[in-house]
């Protein structure tokens, strides 16, 4: 564990062998790394800074159950608050990915999961969490519909559809999920690189490195970390 009672942030960077590496340092808010390059390019020393990028790092936290019962929406979200923690969550892509990939095979049509229209009309998670920030809406059409389709389901190609709460699914399925046990750590990042930051090979290497300082301070081998991508599905955001 890191205790700090002050703002530490290097005013130059650190090397090893001549080449340039990224550097960790605390502040308040969390550890940070600042990286003097880009990841996979190796330089004696540290070019002129003229772009920084921010974004998270974060492990998963959902794992999700696909069941194959013929319930309305409200009568889903008790079996999984019965059986599970509730209906299906989805905080960013990565979660997304997981959700699809733990679909059945024979899977088609569409299963409810945990979003729904709120009292304010606005959609909801049913575990409580607000307002959704990431979305896969089939089309903007889609969420901005006042028909009385208040629930949502999701389709076989992962989009989301809204849909009358009433209805029971005719494939009979819905998505449960849990929360997986152990401590979840979000680290936020600020990279200052004139790469292209939009490169995913550029992403993954970061997210390679940085797991291997992670882990020589002290981190689980075991533990999986992955990028919190952004509503507008990239990973970087220019700050201002």
């Amino acid at each position: 564990m890191y205790v700090f009672d002050n703002n530490v942030y290097p005013s130059a960077c650190q090397f090893k062998d001549g080449l340039a590496k990224a550097f960790p340092h605390l502040v308040r808010s969390g550890l940070y790394f600042s990286i003097c390059d880009h990841v996979y390019l190796f330089l004696s020393a540290c070019v002129t800074f003229f772009t920084e990028f921010h974004s998270h790092c974060s492990c998963l936290s959902h794992q999700y159950h696909f069941v194959n019962i013929n319930l309305t929406w409200t009568d889903a979200q008790a079996y999984c608050r019965e059986n599970y923690t509730d209906l299906a969550t989805i905080d960013n892509m990565e979660e997304m990915k997981r959700l699809t990939e733990s679909v059945d095979t024979g899977y088609t049509g569409e299963a409810w999961i945990g979003l729904k229209k709120g009292t304010s009309w606005r959609w909801q998670w049913s575990s409580g969490e607000g307002d959704t920030g990431y979305t896969n809406w089939e089309t903007a059409a889609t969420y901005n519909q006042n028909n009385g389709y208040n629930c949502v389901g999701m389709k076989d190609n992962g989009r989301w559809n809204n849909i009358d709460c009433s209805t029971q699914m005719k494939t009979g399925y819905f998505i449960c999920y849990t929360v997986l046990t152990g401590k979840r750590t979000v680290v936020r990042l600020t990279v200052r690189t004139d790469g292209e930051i939009k490169d995913p090979e550029f992403s993954s290497h970061l997210l390679m490195q940085l797991q291997e300082k992670l882990i020589s301070a002290g981190m689980s081998e075991n533990t999986t970390l992955s990028w919190r991508t952004q509503p507008d599905g990239q990973i970087f955001h220019l700050k201002d």
